[in-house]
C-alpha cells in the first residue's frame, strides 16, 4: 500500500464524476468511429492467415502473443459456434474494445498531466492520430491489446515521471504487454530507467562524465553483440529473426541489418506512424532545444522510444516492412507521446505551438482516413497488397496464395487461377517443391531428394524443402541429418507441424522419450486435428507405461477424420483388456461403419462374450 500509494497531486479538473464525462465522450466517439470505419480487406501483416487459424475448432495459440491469442479464442467461442464469421467477430471486439480503452485512458491521463483545457486536448488529440490508431478499427491481427498496453506503459511512465502517481505502476502495464506479446520486453530498459533514476545508484550514474557515459554505453552495446552472436550459435530460430550484418545464405533480396532498403523501410514505419515527425524535428531544430530536456517525462519517452527502435533495427521484418508494419507499430505510441511533449516544452509562443501540433494532428488523421479508405476498398488494398508484393519481392513467395484464396473465396475462381499461374512463373522454387513432394509421396525418394536441395539452393528460406528432406533421412535412419535438417525447417518456421513431429519421432527412435513428448504435444498444438499426430503421441506414452494419457491421445486420434483402423482396433483392444466393455462396443461398431473387418470383431465377441450384449444393445431399435 505504501509503496502503490497515489502520491498528493494539485487538483487540474473538476472533482466528482463529472471529471470522467470527457474520457467517456470520447470513447464513446471513438467507438463509434471504429465500428463504422472498421475494416473490410486483411492484406496486411497475417490478416487472412490468422482469421483463418482463428476459425479453426482447434485453434494455434502462439506462444510468442499467448495473452490476447487466448483472449481471442475465449471471445470467438463466446460470441459463435465457430468458422470465420465467429473469428472476425472476436478479432473485431477485442481490437474496437482495445481502441476505446486507449482513448479514454489518453483523455483521462491527458487531464492529470496538464492545466490548461487546450494542452489537454492537443496532447491528447496527438496521441489519439498516430498510424497506430489503425489497429482499433476492427483490424485482424494479434496486435491491438499488445498496442493498448503499451499505451499504458506510457501513460504510466509520464505520470510516473513527474510524480504523479508512484514509480512502481509501471510495472503493471510492462507485464501485461509482456504476456500481450514478447516484444513486450523492449520496455524493460525504459521501466529500469524510471525505477533506478531516483535511487542512489541512479543519482550516482546522472554524476558521471558523457565521455564515460559513451564508453560505457559502448561496451554495453559490444556486449549485446557478444550476446547476439551467442544466441545466434545456439538458437536458429534465433538467428533467423535477426538480420545479419553482412549478406549470408539466408539473405532475402540483400537486406541486411545497413541496408539502405532497411534504413528506408525504418524511416518510412516512423513517419507512417508519426507523420508530423518533419514538422516536429523542424519546430524543435528552430527553438530552445535544450529546455524541454528537463522534463524528466521527455526522458523517460526518449528511452522508451530508443530501446523500441534499437528492437525494430535489429529484428527482420518476415514479411517485408510495409505488411509488417502492425507487428512494429507500437514503436508509434511513445514516439508521438515524445514528440506531443516536446512541442508542449519548447520555448515558443503560444499560438506557434498551437499551430504546430494541430498541424501534427491533422497529418496524423489524414494518413489514419486513407489507410482506412484503402483497406475497406477492395480493389485498393487488393493493389496495395500487389504493390508491398513487388517491393519486397523475395519476401513473397508464400503471399500469392492469400490472393489465390482472396478470390476463390469470391468465386472468381478464373483470377484466382491466374495469380496461381503466375505464382509458378515468378517463383519455379514453388512448383518445384511441389513436385518434389509429389516423387517423395510416390517412392521416388532419390529424385526427391535432389529437386528438394535444388529448392534449397534456388530459396534457403524455404522451411518446407528443410522439413521434408528431414523426414526422408529420419524415414532412413540417418539421424544425425535428420536432426540438422529439421532444426533448420524449425529455425526457419518454428510453426512447421511436420518438422516438430518428425524430430519428436526422432527423439523416441533415440530413445529420448521426454522430447519425444514435448515435440509431439507443440506438434500438435500446431496441427490439433492431425490424426497421425495424436497416434504417434500415444504410441510414446504406452511405451513409458503412462497408459492414462496413452488412452488420452488415442482416443482423440480415432475422434479426429483420417484416423486409421488400426487406431479404433487398438483403442478397443485396450477398452477390453481394461474389461470395459461398452466403451470397447462403442470404438468397434464406428470401426465397422469405416471398414473393419466383421471376422475381427467377431473374433473379439468370441474371446470376451460380454461384448455380445452390448453390441446387441446398440444395435436395437430404441422405443419411446
Amino acid at each position: 500500500i505504501t509503496i502503490l500509494r497515489l502520491r498528493s497531486a494539485e487538483a487540474t479538473g473538476p472533482a466528482g464524476p463529472s471529471r470522467f464525462l470527457v474520457p467517456a465522450a470520447a470513447a464513446l466517439v471513438a467507438g463509434i468511429l471504429f465500428t463504422i470505419f472498421r475494416t473490410e480487406t486483411h492484406f496486411l501483416g497475417d490478416g487472412y492467415t490468422g482469421l483463418s487459424l482463428l476459425a479453426a475448432d482447434r485453434p494455434l495459440v502462439k506462444t510468442r502473443e499467448i495473452g490476447e491469442s487466448l483472449l481471442h479464442i475465449w471471445v470467438k467461442n463466446l460470441v459463435g459456434s465457430g468458422g470465420e464469421t465467429a473469428a472476425l467477430t472476436s478479432f473485431r471486439i477485442l481490437s474496437i474494445g482495445a481502441g476505446v480503452l486507449f482513448v479514454a485512458a489518453v483523455f483521462e491521463a491527458s487531464r492529470r498531466f496538464f492545466d490548461r483545457w487546450a494542452d489537454r486536448l492537443l496532447f491528447a488529440l496527438a496521441l489519439c492520430s498516430g498510424g497506430y490508431m489503425v489497429l482499433f478499427f476492427g483490424y485482424v491481427e494479434n496486435y491491438s491489446l499488445f498496442n493498448l498496453s503499451v499505451g499504458l506503459f506510457v501513460l504510466v511512465g509520464i505520470a510516473a515521471s513527474r510524480c504523479l502517481i508512484s514509480r512502481y505502476w509501471i510495472l503493471l502495464p510492462l507485464c501485461l504487454a509482456v504476456v500481450m506479446h514478447i516484444l513486450g520486453v523492449t520496455l524493460i530498459p525504459a521501466a529500469a530507467y524510471l525505477l533506478l533514476t531516483p535511487t542512489r545508484l541512479g543519482r550516482r550514474v546522472a554524476q558521471i562524465p558523457l565521455r564515460a557515459k559513451l564508453i560505457g554505453l559502448a561496451v554495453l552495446f559490444a556486449a549485446g553483440l557478444w550476446a547476439i552472436t551467442v544466441f545466434e550459435e545456439r538458437s536458429l530460430f534465433f538467428k533467423f529473426a535477426l538480420l545479419p550484418l553482412v549478406a549470408d545464405r539466408w539473405t532475402v533480396d540483400d537486406y541486411t541489418l545497413f541496408a539502405p532498403a532497411h534504413l528506408i523501410d525504418l524511416l518510412n514505419l516512423l513517419i507512417l506512424l508519426v507523420p508530423g515527425l518533419g514538422i516536429a524535428a523542424a519546430v524543435w531544430l528552430a527553438a530552445g532545444r535544450k529546455a524541454v530536456w528537463k522534463d524528466a517525462a521527455v526522458k523517460f519517452l526518449a528511452v522508451t522510444t530508443a530501446a523500441i527502435v534499437a528492437a525494430i533495427f535489429l529484428f527482420d521484418p518476415k514479411l517485408g516492412m510495409g505488411r509488417d508494419w502492425d507487428l512494429f507499430a507500437f514503436v508509434g505510441l511513445p514516439l508521438a507521446a515524445l514528440v506531443a511533449l516536446v512541442i508542449l516544452g519548447l520555448e515558443l509562443p503560444r499560438q506557434r505551438m498551437v499551430q504546430a501540433l494541430i498541424a501534427l494532428v491533422v497529418l496524423g488523421l489524414f494518413s489514419v482516413a486513407g489507410r482506412l479508405t484503402i483497406h475497406n476498398t477492395p480493389d485498393a488494398g487488393v493493389a496495395q497488397f500487389a504493390n508491398f508484393l513487388k517491393l519486397d519481392f523475395g519476401r513473397g513467395v508464400n503471399a500469392q496464395v492469400i490472393l489465390m484464396s482472396y478470390y476463390d473465396k469470391r468465386g472468381d475462381t478464373a483470377t484466382g487461377d491466374s495469380i496461381y499461374a503466375q505464382w509458378f512463373r515468378d517463383f519455379p522454387e514453388s512448383k518445384l517443391i511441389q513436385d518434389a513432394r509429389t516423387m517423395k509421396e510416390t517412392g521416388h525418394r532419390a529424385e526427391a531428394k535432389e529437386m528438394f536441395y535444388r529448392v534449397i539452393e534456388m530459396n534457403p528460406r524455404l522451411a518446407g524443402s528443410w522439413s521434408n528432406l528431414g523426414e526422408m533421412y529420419l524415414a532412413d535412419k540417418q539421424y544425425d541429418s535428420a536432426l540438422v535438417h529439421l532444426q533448420t525447417a524449425l529455425g526457419l518456421n518454428p510453426y512447421e507441424a511436420s518438422a516438430r513431429a518428425n524430430l519428436g519421432l526422432l527423439y523416441f527412435d533415440r530413445g529420448d522419450f521426454d522430447r519425444a513428448i514435448d515435440n509431439l504435444e507443440e506438434a500438435l498444438s500446431i496441427e490439433p486435428n492431425q490424426a497421425a499426430i495424436s497416434y504417434n503421441l500415444a504410441h510414446v506414452y504406452r511405451v513409458v507405461k503412462r497408459m492414462d494419457m496413452f488412452e488420452k491421445y488415442l482416443r482423440q486420434c480415432t475422434e479426429l477424420p483420417g484416423a486409421p483402423l488400426s487406431a479404433l482396433q487398438l483403442l478397443g483392444d485396450y477398452y477390453l483388456s481394461r474389461q470395459r466393455f461398452a466403451e470397447a462396443a462403442e470404438v468397434f461398431r464406428n470401426a465397422l461403419l469405416k471398414g473393419f473387418p466383421e471376422e475381427a470383431v467377431a473374433e473379439r465377441v468370441t474371446l470376451f462374450p460380454q461384448l455380445a450384449q452390448y453390441i446387441r444393445s446398440a444395435a436395437s431399435p430404441k422405443t419411446d
